[in-house]
């Protein structure tokens, strides 16, 4: 995975929107994401923009990847300031060791094949605390029964407390479901494949 800075993404919209091999390997606007953790083949993930989860006034990253962990699935929160600093430096983020490092946290699915983070969603401020809350989807999830689906509603506090001390979530807070083979957490608001992270370096694009 890729995130592209709007200087180099910007330019090549105008050109033809698609980046060449030469234009991933500019190393000032464009950050590698690896993942290094095994995977079930699943062809989804999501992206989106999980508003301010630090405090820090910008916007962390959100990587959904259901097919982790034979499809428990896996939400990897990236804070803007690995990002830009990535992005200074010219290095790559390696997802598994975004904790230790104190680039952001991952959030684990749990429950067995239930393709936890296809969908994801930053919701915006809703308990007035000042930061970002997110919901994370998992539409194969058995409820109450099967495939009800569940989304779940976390907390930024409980984010940022995590990213500060450097420690990695279950995938828990206010559960919202639904009844049989509702699949409750197929879509939120992030487009799966791809979306617009927001303003991560804030240069006003």
């Amino acid at each position: 995975d890729y995130v592209v800075f709007s200087d180099i993404w910007g330019a090549n919209i105008l050109n033809d929107g698609v980046l060449s091999a030469a234009e991933l390997g500019n190393r000032n606007e464009i950050v590698s994401l690896i993942q290094d953790e095994s995977r079930s083949f699943i062809e989804e993930e999501a992206l989106a923009a999980g508003g301010d989860l630090d405090g820090d006034g910008l916007n962390e990253l959100l990587l959904g990847k259901p097919g982790v962990r034979s499809y428990l699935g896996k939400t990897y929160i990236v804070t803007a300031s690995a990002l830009l600093q990535a992005k200074t430096n010219g290095s790559d983020i390696l997802l598994s060791e975004l904790a230790a490092k104190g680039q952001g946290i991952s959030i684990n699915g749990t429950q067995g094949s239930t393709v936890t983070g296809q969908s994801l969603a930053g919701l915006g401020d809703l308990n007035g605390d000042n930061l970002g809350d997110i919901a994370i989807g998992a539409p194969n999830y058995d409820e109450f029964s099967v495939n009800t689906g569940l989304a779940i509603v976390i907390s930024g506090a409980d984010i940022n407390s995590a990213i500060q001390s450097g420690t990695n979530l279950d995938w828990d807070g206010i559960r919202l479901s639904g009844n049989t083979s509702d699949l409750i957490g197929t879509s939120l608001f992030a487009t799966k494949v791809m979306a617009t992270a927001g303003d991560i370096d804030r240069d006003g694009k």
